[in-house]
């Protein structure tokens, strides 16, 4: 952005005042112009596709369909821990008729059906967890999304470290060509020697296309992970994934939390199965008439109201649905256990997997980088120096080359397998 800004300031500024403000004084080349244009809508196309890993990873789980789905149902079971303190419907009853006497009387009354306040507590209990259920379903897709990102991500960086190798191999055989056409002009080789390596640099180029390919595959993936079109270009530092899984790989697993959320929440289920068998409270309030003389012998017209007051316990006498539900729910737990319990033993299995395959190929790596790649550069000048003065004939260089062009390609095969070691254990579900 900085370097954009300074060359708008220094160069395009001036030119396009001069074109419109100073036209007959000083006449400027169109196609100049549009050069300058077309360069600098290149620098800032190119300026687009660079992103970090962080930028990616960013990228994708705003854009992800499944990820915004997962919010909008966490979303959803915050809203619906506020349903647990529902009020039963209010009861209103009118009656008319001979109720009493022969006289035409009328009755009206108001009634409220009451739970007891712990039973919405276990009710809300419940809710919450639900909706830390859903929490973690989200952080599970997340991780999934996140898994897939670094992977493809690091596998880029890879194909782009060895599109390198490839492209200085490609330089040196062909330098190596332009030197063969000269000792064949002054009669210091022979035809053979030449066309060798013409026939070598055609299966160079060969697979510079297969690396392009594969590029263009891993772009293409990338692209659709991020839900985007431009083209990607890796900013890193190093090959090797910085990120590394942390020791309390076992209890920070979500799959395991998962699984310890529900049997929280199976705990909560049946606490409200229990609250079932409350007896449920109503209290009512009546008002009526009743027209005639009274016990106290006294007559009672139609504006004489009488009034009265209910106080009623629902008891749940017939509950066999309800013990069979908590029974169920008993059973669910003791399966919820034995999974919980697999799912940690299965990964202690992973991690202890990981650990030794962790130490592997690190002491591979730190072979390659002490021992190997120090040394296929000197191998390489060597090799060099040699076919020129005589030394070795095309066939002995050009194996040494391979050798040491294929130590450097080997070596990011080596660190892609590092990658995906730790990859598989940093977002594993």
């Amino acid at each position: 952005g900085l370097l954009i800004a300074t060359f708008l300031t220094l160069f395009i500024l001036p030119i396009l005042y001069l074109v419109f403000e100073q036209k007959s004084e000083i006449k400027m080349n169109k196609n100049a112009i549009l050069t300058v244009f077309l360069l600098l809508g290149t620098a800032t196309s190119f300026s687009q596709n660079k992103m970090t890993l962080e930028q990616a990873l960013n990228i994708g789980i705003s854009n992800n369909i499944q990820l915004k789905t997962e919010k909008q149902k966490v979303e959803a079971a915050k809203v619906l821990i506020r349903s647990a303190n529902e009020v039963p419907s209010l009861n209103l009853v009118g009656e008319i008729g001979q109720l009493n006497s022969a006289y035409t009387d009328n009755r009206f009354g108001v009634s409220q059906n009451i739970s007891f306040p712990f039973v919405n507590a276990k009710r809300k209990e419940w809710f919450e967890k639900r909706e830390e259920m859903a929490q973690m379903n989200y952080k599970f897709s997340e991780n999934a999304i996140k898994k897939e990102i670094t992977q493809a991500f690091y596998d880029l960086v890879i194909v782009t470290e060895k599109e390198k190798v490839m492209k200085q191999t490609d330089s040196i055989f062909a330098a190596f060509i332009q030197k063969a056409n000269l000792r064949l002009k002054y009669g210091e080789s022979n035809a053979l020697e030449k066309s060798s390596a013409e026939l070598y640099m055609v299966k160079i180029k060969n697979q510079v296309k297969l690396i392009q390919e594969e590029k263009f595959r891993v772009v293409t993936q990338l692209q659709y992970l991020l839900q985007i079109t431009e083209q990607i270009e890796p900013i890193y530092k190093s090959a090797k994934i910085e990120s590394l899984p942390s020791q309390d790989f076992v209890s920070n697993n979500v799959a395991l939390q998962l699984l310890v959320l529900e049997k929280q929440a199976n705990t909560s289920v049946l606490k409200v199965e229990k609250s079932a068998l409350i007896p449920d409270v109503s209290v009512g309030y009546f008002s009526t008439t009743m027209q005639g003389t009274g016990a106290d012998n006294n007559f009672y017209g139609k504006n004489d109201r009488f009034q009265s007051f209910q106080l009623s316990l629902g008891i749940p006498v017939f509950n066999s649905a309800n013990r069979a539900r908590q029974k169920a729910i008993q059973m669910n737990a003791t399966i919820l256990t034995d999974k919980t319990t697999m799912q940690q033993q299965e990964l202690q299995k992973i991690w202890n997997t990981y650990s030794l395959k962790q130490v592997n190929n690190q002491e591979v790596l730190t072979y390659y980088e002490t021992v190997v790649l120090p040394n296929t550069n000197s191998i390489i000048a060597n090799a060099n120096k040699q076919i020129l003065n005589g030394d070795i004939n095309f066939m002995e260089w050009s194996w040494t080359m391979n050798q040491a062009l294929e130590a450097k390609s080997d070596y990011f095969d080596k660190i892609q397998s590092y990658n995906n070691n730790i990859i598989q254990i940093l977002y594993f579900n």
